[in-house]
């Protein structure tokens, strides 16, 4: 089956399932690396860290405090469109957003985060 989540969806299920673990949901793609669709996309990364725009999708997922795991359940061969893979850049602000996130997978890519321990 294929169908999408609206954003405002996603943003109730996770602010209201507070044991939510593991979220699987076709992925806003073009929202997502926005960065390379717009002409300046310098001008995109400095609005993203300064936290003047966040993405709708990162910010619903960013609702909830227990999420860590997402995938992705969209399908890149239903469409004629040329084909879009996260990067390393929206996964980093992805990860950097949503509090608890410590997986992504994505086009046969499973992206970690690498917690660094402190040294006593």
């Amino acid at each position: 089956m294929d169908c999408m989540v609206e954003i405002d969806s996603i943003a109730a299920i996770c602010k209201e399932c507070v044991h939510l673990e593991r979220l699987e949901v076709a992925f806003p793609i073009k929202e997502i690396v926005s960065s390379y669709l717009l002409p300046y996309p310098m001008l995109y990364d400095l609005l993203l860290k300064q936290k003047v725009l966040q993405p709708k999708f990162t910010a619903a997922m960013s609702q909830s405090l227990s999420l860590r795991t997402l995938i992705n359940m969209g399908d890149s061969h239903v469409s004629n469109e040329p084909r879009l893979s996260l990067t390393q850049e929206s996964v980093r602000y992805i990860m950097d957003n949503v509090h608890n996130l410590r997986n992504i997978v994505s086009d046969k890519r499973i992206w970690t985060v690498c917690l660094l321990s402190s040294i006593a």
